[in-house]
C-alpha cells in the first residue's frame, strides 16, 4: 500500500501544467463557483480567467474574467462588490481587486457550468481510476466529491491542450 500523501501536492501536480503558478487559486474559484456566487448568479456567469496583477505592494491580487450573458451583464455589475466580497472571503484574504464582464452567449455559459460532467464521461478510464485512487483516503463526502470534478476538469483541459498540440504537428 502506498503512504498517504498531502492532498495539496497531488493536485499542485495534475492542475500546474494546465494552469500555471497560481492554479490552487483558480482551481478552488472553478471548483466552488456555484456555492461561492449562488445557484442563480452561476446559472448565468462563469470565471473565465484569473489575471494576477504585478502591482508594487500589490501582492495576490487579481481581476477575475467574468462569462456572463449579455442579458445579465448589469446584474453583475450591480452585484460586483457584493460578488468580489463573498470571493474573497471564500479565499480568505484579498485576492479578488475588481471584475471584468466578458459577454458570451447563454448556450457558452450554460455548456461551462455542466464542465464536469463533460469531463467524466470524456476521461480514459485510466484517468478515472488515477483519480479515485488519489482520493480513495479523503473521508469527507463533499471534499471528495469537489476535488473528483477539480481532478476531471483539469485532466480533460490537459487532454485537450495536449490534442490541440498534436494536430498543430500534422
Amino acid at each position: 500500500m502506498n503512504k498517504p500523501q498531502r492532498l495539496s501536492g497531488i493536485v499542485k501536480k495534475i492542475s500546474d501544467p494546465v494552469f500555471g503558478k497560481k492554479s490552487m487559486l483558480y482551481g478552488q474559484l472553478l471548483a466552488n463557483w456555484n456555492k461561492i456566487a449562488g445557484d442563480e448568479i452561476a446559472a448565468y456567469a462563469f470565471p473565465a480567467e484569473l489575471k494576477f496583477l504585478r502591482k508594487p505592494g500589490r501582492q495576490n491580487s487579481s481581476i477575475l474574467k467574468l462569462s456572463v450573458t449579455s442579458a445579465r451583464a448589469q446584474d453583475i455589475l450591480m452585484q460586483k462588490h457584493l460578488l468580489i466580497e463573498k470571493l474573497n472571503q471564500f479565499m480568505g484574504f484579498n485576492a479578488i481587486e475588481d471584475i471584468h464582464l466578458e459577454h458570451r452567449p447563454h448556450a457558452e455559459i450554460t455548456a461551462s457550468r455542466h464542465l464536469t460532467k463533460k469531463h467524466k464521461e470524456a476521461l480514459p478510464q485510466s484517468q478515472k481510476n488515477e483519480i479515485a485512487r488519489q482520493l480513495d483516503q479523503t473521508s469527507s463526502p463533499a471534499l471528495k466529491e469537489a476535488l473528483e470534478a477539480l481532478g476531471n476538469a483539469v485532466y480533460c483541459k490537459a487532454n485537450s491542450n495536449s490534442k490541440i498540440g498534436n494536430h498543430d504537428e500534422n
